[in-house]
Parts: C-alpha cells; sequence; structure tokens
C-alpha cells in the first residue's frame, strides 16, 4: 500500500527523460494565492470606501446620511458576507473530497502528489486568515485610536469600527476557522477526528474568538466608564492576549511543511518510511 502511494508520485521528468508532470498534479499559484487575493481585494474596497466617506459622512451619526452610508456597509458584512462564509464552511465540513475517496478505495492512500495540494490550499487559507488579523490589528490600533482622538465617539458603530470591529475580526475569526475545517476534512493524517483536537488550532481560533469578545468589553468601558482614548486604559490590556495565541499559527504550518517535506522526498526517491503513513 505504501508502495503505491510512493510510485504515485514518481512522476518521470521532462527534457529526455520522460513526460511532464499531469496538470492536475502541478502546484498552482492561483490556488495558493486566491484566498488572499480575495482578502486583499476586500480590504482595498474598505480602504477606499472609508477614505471617500469617512470624515465627509461619518463624522456625525445623527446625521440622516450616516445610516445610508455605513449602516449598509454594516448590514453587508452582517447578512451577506459573514453568513456566505459560514456557509461555506458548513458545505466543505459536509463534504470529502472525491479524489481523495477515489484513491483510497483503489489503492488505500492518497497519492502524494494530491495531498500535496490538499497542504497547498490549506496553507493559503492559513495565510489569509494570518493576514485578516495583521490587517484588522492595523486599523484597529492605529485607525481607530486616531480616529477616536481627533472625532467624537457619538456611536459603537463608527465608519472605523465598520470595518475593524465588524469587519476583520470575524472575517479573521471565520479565515481561521475555515483553515480547521479544511485540515480536519481534507487532511485527515495530520488533523482529522482521529488525530483529537489540535490545541495549535484551539489556540489559533480561540484568541481569534477572545479577540471580538474583547471588543465588546472594550465598547462598553468607552460607553460607561473612560470616553477618552488613551493606549493605556485598561481595557486595551487583554488585545495583548489577543495576539499572544496567535503564535500557535508557527506550529500549525511547520506541521504542514514537515508532511510536505516527506512528500518531496517520496518523489525523489530518498524517503525511508511509508509515505501513506499521515493519512
Amino acid at each position: 500500500m505504501a508502495a503505491v502511494a510512493t510510485e504515485a508520485l514518481r512522476v518521470p521528468r521532462s527534457g529526455g527523460h520522460g513526460r511532464a508532470r499531469p496538470r492536475e498534479e502541478r502546484l498552482s499559484v492561483l490556488r495558493f494565492a486566491w484566498p488572499a487575493a480575495a482578502l486583499l481585494t476586500l480590504t482595498v474596497v474598505w480602504s477606499l470606501y472609508l477614505l471617500a466617506f469617512g470624515f465627509s459622512k461619518g463624522a456625525d451619526s445623527t446625521d440622516p446620511e450616516y445610516g445610508k452610508y455605513w449602516y449598509t456597509m454594516l448590514a453587508i458584512n452582517l447578512v451577506v458576507l459573514f453568513p456566505g462564509i459560514t456557509l461555506a464552511n458548513f458545505r466543505l465540513a459536509s463534504t470529502r473530497c472525491r479524489v481523495c475517496t477515489a484513491q483510497l478505495a483503489e489503492a488505500g492512500a492518497v497519492a502524494p502528489a494530491h495531498e500535496m495540494q490538499h497542504h497547498w490550499t490549506f496553507l493559503g487559507i492559513l495565510l489569509t486568515g494570518t493576514l485578516s488579523v495583521l490587517g484588522g490589528f492595523a486599523i484597529a490600533i492605529g485607525g481607530d485610536a486616531a480616529w477616536h482622538q481627533s472625532a467624537l465617539r457619538d456611536t459603537s458603530i463608527t465608519p472605523i469600527h465598520t470595518f475593524s470591529f465588524y469587519g476583520f475580526a470575524p472575517l479573521s475569526f471565520l479565515a481561521l476557522v475555515t483553515s480547521y475545517v479544511y485540515a480536519r476534512t481534507r487532511l485527515p493524517g495530520l488533523w482529522g477526528p482521529s488525530r483529537g483536537v489540535s490545541v495549535a488550532f484551539a489556540l489559533l481560533v480561540g484568541g481569534a474568538l477572545f479577540g471580538m469578545v474583547n471588543f465588546t468589553f472594550n465598547e462598553f468601558g468607552h460607553s460607561m466608564w473612560i470616553f477618552e482614548e488613551l493606549f493605556t486604559y485598561p481595557m486595551h490590556w487583554p488585545f495583548v492576549l489577543f495576539g499572544l495565541p496567535n503564535l500557535a499559527i508557527f506550529a500549525i504550518a511547520v506541521t504542514s511543511l514537515l508532511r510536505v517535506a516527506t512528500l518531496v522526498s517520496a518523489e525523489r526517491g530518498t524517503l525511508t518510511e511509508p509515505v501513506g503513513a499521515a493519512r
């Protein structure tokens, strides 16, 4: 069985030594980069919208046009964007890769070349979650503080909050959940049900969830306790704890990359253990 899985990855080289690798076995840049590209596109749209209407239509929440520009954008995030990602996660969790299923039925193991495709996609989703966290921090730490120091805090749904508290924060949480669901269903040998619950994933996803909860306490504290935006404000302290669990992403990425190294060794014929062991 292991031999069958190993041979599936040994594709002869082109250039007189054999045929080129089939297209379905190649690692596509698009497959890796499209989640991050989608996030980048959304970030550009949000940023341009904020620059265009932030101060002109977002300085006074009692202005009749305030709701038109900012509550509409909030509704798009909460009613369209995030439910859409959630439904995609449910579909991802309830389905399995047809190629993996077929290879398991025929050979008892997933071909290493195909497994590498799943690692490629998984790392792309993980990168997207990381970039979303960084984007949220960039806006929340820089833009949000500057906004509250220059404009009156007369509502919790400020233009900045529309894209930080109700944008990047839930987006980063959902992206990290998506990476876990994908890993659990498409890479079960590393993160499947038989492997239990990954502590690294629990810390990573839990940290994102904790950050969203603290956003709520932060706004409550500003509304009922200290109105001024101070970096030393006590309700800002837990955000440091929100950042620490993100370090778990290195444990997750390294686990995947070590498995990729095993698959590459199988391709080069230097593997000393069964390549199908992790499935």
